[in-house]
């Protein structure tokens, strides 16, 4: 919020005062603490929501976020859990799963398409084998042969991914998905987690989650590298908060000691002793009356040498 001026309506910007400070405060001092502390949150949401996708809850399920992972909630304010944690504790993937395969589906046809929203084709993968249900993020690749040259697919862009239930939702307008899978052209390669989830005793990927705060995910180099721990940036910020809050106090003490300096010598320039000014005031009228008589002397003095 601005200080405008009533007359004009322009911003009124101080340049120097406790009001300029105020300002700098709100519009630098805190968004620059918000920004670290909402850094922090986003590694850990981020941290913690990839090593939780790759385990397994007590129902079996896999690729569960344990915070909320919409942009809007990357933040220190908003941070919160995700839906399925919120509903069902036992939604919590503290297991491991077992061995992780690779599948390469070539041919891939229209019996295997539900195309009840034209648009929007859907590839169910556990329904073609249930093993591929436990599909590994950032692996599937998705091409139209074909062409020259074939056409990758891009995820969010021509389709997105229903991790939790291996569905692959299809962006279609123009029908190229549908004519591929026609022809025998759509191939899909991709990870999937072959054992699943190997019991209820296996609380591994809690160790791992746990394991995070040892490790170094914070305040990158030039190389790009990160230095410090969670708790190693959390602790420096706030003793850089600490100390700049030193600075300004020891910062404020010296210009007060300053200011009565100052005042003190004002006072001694401007101020009236009455007791030095009465003591000037008899010494000023001694003089006077020393300076009459000495004149007298002299006066008297002449007129005996006058009459001789």
């Amino acid at each position: 919020m601005d200080i405008l001026h009533e007359a004009t309506g322009t911003a009124y910007i101080p340049k120097k005062g406790e009001l300029r400070a105020l300002m700098d405060v709100r519009d630098v001092d805190i968004p620059k603490y918000e920004n670290a502390v909402d850094d922090l949150a986003k590694t850990i949401i981020t941290e913690v929501n990839k090593i939780h996708q790759t385990g397994y809850a007590l129902s079996g399920l896999s690729y569960i976020d344990f915070f909320d992972s919409d942009p809007q909630y990357f933040n220190a304010a908003n941070i919160k859990l995700g839906q399925a944690i919120k509903d069902d504790i036992n939604n919590i993937a503290a297991g491991i799963g077992g061995k992780i395969d690779n599948v390469d589906m070539m041919n891939v046809n229209m019996a295997n398409l539900d195309i009840t929203t034209p648009n929007n084709p859907t590839l169910s993968l556990q329904d073609i084998n249930e093993q591929y249900r436990h599909i590994c993020k950032g692996t599937l690749k998705i091409v139209i042969e074909g062409q020259n040259p074939p056409r990758v697919l891009q995820e969010g862009v021509d389709y997105y991914v229903d991790y939790q239930n291996a569905k692959i939702i299809f962006h279609d307008t123009p029908g190229d998905i549908k004519n591929a899978a026609t022809a025998g052209n759509l191939r899909l390669s991709f990870d999937y987690n072959a054992t699943g989830y190997s019991g209820p005793g296996d609380g591994d990927n809690a160790l791992l989650l746990s394991q995070l705060r040892n490790k170094l995910l914070m305040q990158g180099d030039v190389f790009g590298n990160s230095t410090q721990t969670v708790n190693q940036f959390y602790s420096g910020l706030l003793g850089r908060l600490g100390t700049e809050r030193n600075e300004a106090a020891k910062g404020l003490d010296g210009r007060v000691d300053s200011l009565k300096q100052l005042s003190i010598r004002q006072n001694e320039i401007m101020g009236v002793n009455l007791d030095e000014e009465i003591a000037n005031l008899i010494q000023y009228q001694h003089t006077y009356q020393a300076s009459a008589r000495y004149l007298t002397t002299i006066n008297t003095m002449l007129e005996t040498l006058l009459n001789m």
